[in-house]
């Protein structure tokens, strides 16, 4: 049986499209551009951008991740060729079926902000399921204790959605991350391997080459310094793109 049969989802006509006037030339020079810019890490993508044929396959080609966020998008990801470990769902439905639907996939990673989310996991979990804790709101050490209570829920690293996109605000939450994950280390024993961060401002980052080397610079520069000061080895870094960074507008 394939994965897209086990994930019976609407049709692709019911997905809408990232921006309607994004232009596809566009799109694939930024997509390029922030890969190669961001060098700090690991890139992921809006699954809004799959609708354009030639972004879709680039993002094949380039083996790049792909953050989804409900079932019509998971459907859109899998239909247009996307390996299922390389899709990051964002548990942000309040209802369960995006979720069984992302965990029948073989989905590579979840993104959990509340214990009913880690429940809901646990719950429909045949095998491990590699979890990051969303510390935008809140700190991780009570979704973390959850998380080590359950079988077949595997803590891999900590997620934070961004308001600012400014060199100093995302050195900040950089820190913050780490000095967190030292400790859950240091409470569970448990050394998380993998920092995320989302929800950059196309306003403040738009497409500008040296500005984003220097963004990445200063993620390399403000990861060092953590992990120097907490004695953390250093986690994997992935950058999950904002869907304006790929607007018009952005």
């Amino acid at each position: 049986m394939t994965v897209a049969s086990r994930i019976h989802v609407l049709p692709r006509s019911s997905v809408q499209p990232l921006d309607p006037r994004l232009d596809v030339t566009v799109a694939l020079r930024r997509c390029a551009t922030y890969r190669k810019a961001l060098r700090a890490g690991a890139i992921s993508y809006p699954a809004g951008i799959l609708w354009m044929e030639p972004v879709s396959n680039w993002v094949n080609r380039h083996g790049v991740s792909v953050d989804v966020t409900t079932a019509e998008e998971l459907e859109v990801a899998v239909a247009k060729g996307i390996s299922p470990a390389r899709l990051v769902m964002h548990c942000a439905d309040p209802g369960a079926r995006p979720v069984r639907l992302a965990v029948n996939a073989g989905v590579g990673r979840f993104v959990v902000r509340s214990a009913q989310q880690i429940a809901l996991l646990a719950s429909c979990a045949r095998r491990p399921q590699r979890l990051l804790v969303d510390v935008t709101a809140q700190p991780a050490d009570v979704l973390a204790a959850e998380i080590m209570a359950r079988q077949r829920l595997d803590l891999i690293g900590l997620h934070c959605r961004l308001a600012d996109a400014s060199r100093d605000a995302v050195a900040d939450h950089v820190q913050q991350m780490i000095a967190q994950m030292s400790w859950i280390r240091s409470k569970h024993g448990v050394i998380l391997t993998r920092a995320s961060i989302a929800e950059f401002h196309a306003a403040e980052i738009g497409c500008d080459r040296s500005y984003l080397r220097v963004v990445s610079d200063g993620l390399d520069e403000a990861i060092d310094d953590a992990c120097a000061r907490y004695r953390y080895p250093r986690p994997a870094l992935v950058v999950a793109m904002r869907r304006s960074a790929l607007s018009p507008t952005g």
